[in-house]
């Protein structure tokens, strides 16, 4: 599956309702990125050589002009004839586009990484209770842990109470 970033980053989000799916979904999705990842790196280094090779072919035809003109050319003149000539500049903008791009799929890559991370936190607070009704019990051994985070929650709140009214006292 061939993916943009703008398809990407709407795939960042985290459907709370349907983790099955997330789950299902994840590997194939980082498989996706990390494919687009090494894409972009092979266009930007095809693009860093093209740079290198319009350099070399200026900075040789610069020389050659001098010397036919017989004129002497340092080299800080031919780096600085070759950097301003428009061959140059386009190709250069060209490797700079491909690097942004390069550099964007890479932090897309480490942003679902962090959303796998997310994902198995998400699961643990659905499983915890944390999201209310939309838990379903299955069976006894899932309601005692819900019943048994609910339990240990309103001790704490009332140690809290208690802490707090013999401060004041």
């Amino acid at each position: 599956m061939s993916l943009t970033l703008e398809q990407a980053q709407q795939l960042l989000l985290i459907d709370r309702d349907n983790l099955d799916d997330e789950c299902v979904r994840y590997a194939s999705l980082m498989y996706d990125i990390g494919t687009e990842c090494a894409v972009s790196v092979s266009e930007r280094d095809e693009a860093k050589m093209i740079v290198e090779q319009t350099y070399a072919n200026l900075a040789r035809q610069k020389r050659a002009d001098a010397e036919r003109n017989s004129t002497k050319l340092t080299e800080a003149k031919v780096e600085e004839l070759v950097r301003t000539d428009d061959e140059y500049i386009e190709a250069n903008n060209e490797y700079l586009e491909k690097k942004l791009n390069c550099d964007l799929w890479y932090s897309m890559r480490d942003s679902f990484a962090s959303k796998g991370k997310m994902i198995v936190e998400v699961c643990n607070l659905f499983l915890a209770g944390y999201f209310g009704d939309k838990v379903i019990k299955s069976s006894e051994s899932t309601e005692k842990v819900g019943y048994d985070s609910a339990r240990k929650k309103l001790s704490e709140e009332r140690s809290k109470k208690e802490r707090s009214r013999r401060k004041s006292k």
